[in-house]
C-alpha cells in the first residue's frame, strides 16, 4: 500500500470509529486522543491567552531589563530562597 493511500484508509478508519462511538455512546461529537489538545493549541495562537494584569506588568519590566519583577524579596531574595532549599 503507497504511503498516500494508507493515509486516506487511516482517515477512514478514524472516521468510521468516530461514528461508531457516537452511535453507541448516542453521543454529538467524538474525539480523538490528541484531538481536544490541537484545538485548544490552535485556538490559543489565533485568540491570545488571558494573563493577568501583574503578570502582564511584570513582564513588561523585565523586558525593559529590569530585574525587580515587583514580587516579594526583589531577585536576589529569589535567588537566595532557591538556594536554600537546594
Amino acid at each position: 500500500m503507497t504511503g498516500e493511500r494508507a493515509a486516506g484508509r487511516i482517515r477512514l478508519t478514524v472516521e468510521e470509529a468516530r461514528a461508531l462511538a457516537m452511535d453507541a455512546l448516542g453521543a454529538l461529537a467524538a474525539r480523538i486522543p490528541g484531538e481536544r489538545g490541537t484545538q485548544t493549541r490552535q485556538r490559543r495562537r489565533t485568540e491570545g491567552v488571558e494573563i493577568e494584569r501583574k503578570i502582564y506588568d511584570a513582564l513588561g519590566r523585565l523586558s525593559e531589563g529590569n530585574l525587580n519583577h515587583g514580587g516579594r524579596g526583589g531577585p536576589s531574595g529569589a535567588l537566595q530562597t532557591r538556594r536554600e532549599n537546594l
